[in-house]
């Protein structure tokens, strides 16, 4: 497996969302992406100066919930109030910038460059306890490896070394 590298099976499938792009914009592109492509729930966060991080529905569901609900929302309403105030909460929280709502959820995502081995990004995400890693090469995203994704590259792996 340490011949194996990052570039290998990174995937390019994925959603960028930059500067200009509100959270409900990022939401939206997420979920158009997904009914094509069902098996990468992710974005990449590219701010001014290169990458910032990546988020995934798990990400998005908890910034929204973030900005939409407090401890006032759910104290000072009553059962008939709630749904009208947290609909426009969310209409609220939908309209501002994505890289804002998003960055601040971003665990420290673990950044591989191309050539490095796939064992070694496994162990930067199993450390970081993620999903996915960013392929990064001069602060441009080259592409995100999914935890799934390794371990398929694994399962092959483990599937032809057997006769071995």
């Amino acid at each position: 497996m340490l011949r194996k590298r990052a570039f290998d099976i990174l995937r390019t499938d994925y959603v960028v969302i930059g500067p200009q792009d509100s959270f409900g914009d990022a939401v939206r592109r997420l979920f158009t992406h997904l009914a094509h492509t069902p098996d990468m729930d992710a974005a990449a966060l590219v701010g001014p100066d290169g990458f910032v991080g990546v988020a995934d529905s798990s990400d998005m569901l908890a910034a929204l919930g973030d900005c939409a609900v407090d401890d006032g929302l759910r104290l000072s309403l009553g059962a008939s109030d709630f749904e009208p105030v947290f609909a426009a909460q969310c209409r609220t929280c939908l309209g501002r910038p994505a890289l804002e709502m998003l960055a601040a959820r971003d665990g420290e995502t673990p950044v591989a460059g191309p050539r490095d081995a796939l064992v070694l990004v496994l162990d930067a995400m199993r450390q970081a306890g993620a999903r996915f890693a960013a392929v990064v090469d001069g602060g441009r995203v080259l592409g995100l490896l999914s935890a799934r994704d390794i371990l398929g590259e694994f399962a092959r792996l483990a599937e032809t070394s057997r006769g071995i």
